[in-house]
């Protein structure tokens, strides 16, 4: 699911006013970003460098959009055309992906601003809401772990290595074609039920392992029309689980290496790992404030920022 835009309009558009609005990437610390400000890199639309706003030791990272396609009556039409919004969401993160590894808070796609100065009266109303969020991710990145399942393998790993599921696997081989059929149909139901209980155990043990090695975790809503029921083990991958670690820099190799681990171990029983990073904190860089828009409320998902 493509993530709303929110649109920062402070004051109404009037006729004759600026033909653009400002968009608003993320925030960096100016001291740590190196950046000038002029910088050569594209914005969200071709023609629109970012370049850099100062304030009280942060840089705004912004561009210029035209007025014409992202007022709301606009955006309301566009965002009908998955494959425009899809575009622009990757491009959001490329302008931020392409940044030095400094600490930065990624905002929502789409925070938008009529100019400059409704800007500057934003991060100033909020200014010790973003350095305690730079507290919270500096030194750290975020990455995206999925886990799915195979429910056929997972079953089949189960029949064959659960002892009350394995002996009735013997038994159907030692008796007549009926009560072999009786019995097959007990077996696929009990290794069905034990391989929904099962799943759910590894994924709270993966999710443990990893936890450890991280300083914050977040776990993502599993869309419904993401994993099908698992009565269904007729083959395919379902998604377990998702989530957002925040990951120390210096952490990074060992969560990585947890992640290999878990895979093999977890291997012979369908499970397996999609992992997406590093990324800007999108799901930790939030800041709760009416009147603007939180960082991450909406940045793109992990399996879309890799893309």
């Amino acid at each position: 699911m493509m993530p709303r835009p929110a649109t920062l309009l402070e004051k109404p558009c009037r006729a004759g006013a600026r033909e653009t609005l400002l968009y608003l990437y993320g925030v960096a610390r100016a001291e740590q970003a190196g950046l000038t400000r002029d910088l050569s890199q594209a914005g969200l639309l071709p023609g629109n460098a970012v370049r850099l706003i100062p304030f009280d030791g942060l840089v705004a990272l912004v561009s210029d959009v035209p007025k014409a396609d992202f007022t709301e009556p606009a955006l309301a039409e566009r965002l009908q055309d998955q494959t425009w919004v899809r575009a622009q969401v990757l491009d959001h993160h490329r302008v931020l992906a392409s940044l030095p590894a400094v600490p930065l808070l990624p905002f929502k796609f789409c925070t938008l601003f009529t100019d400059e100065a409704a800007l500057l009266r934003a991060l100033k109303r909020y200014r010790a809401d973003l350095h305690t969020a730079f507290g919270v991710v500096e030194g750290a990145r975020e990455w995206g772990v999925k886990l799915s399942v195979d429910y056929k393998a997972l079953c089949a790993h189960l029949t064959a290595s659960a002892p009350h599921l394995a002996q009735i696997a013997r038994r159907v081989a030692t008796v007549g074609s009926g009560t072999a059929f009786f019995l097959r149909r007990k077996l696929e139901t009990l290794a069905r039920e034990a391989a929904i209980e099962s799943a759910g155990d590894r994924a709270g043990a993966v999710h443990k392992a990893l936890d450890a090695t991280v300083r914050a975790s977040k776990v993502q809503a599993v869309p419904a029309d993401a994993s099908r029921t698992a009565s269904d083990t007729g083959g395919g991958r379902e998604l377990l689980s998702n989530v957002a670690y925040l990951v120390p820099l210096d952490a990074e190799e060992r969560f990585k290496q947890a992640i290999a681990a878990l895979a093999r171990r977890h291997m012979s029983a369908g499970l397996s790992f999609d992992v997406v990073g590093p990324l800007p904190p999108y799901s930790f860089a939030m800041i709760a404030a009416d009147g603007v828009s939180s960082p991450n409320a909406g940045g793109p998902a992990a399996g879309d920022a890799s893309a």
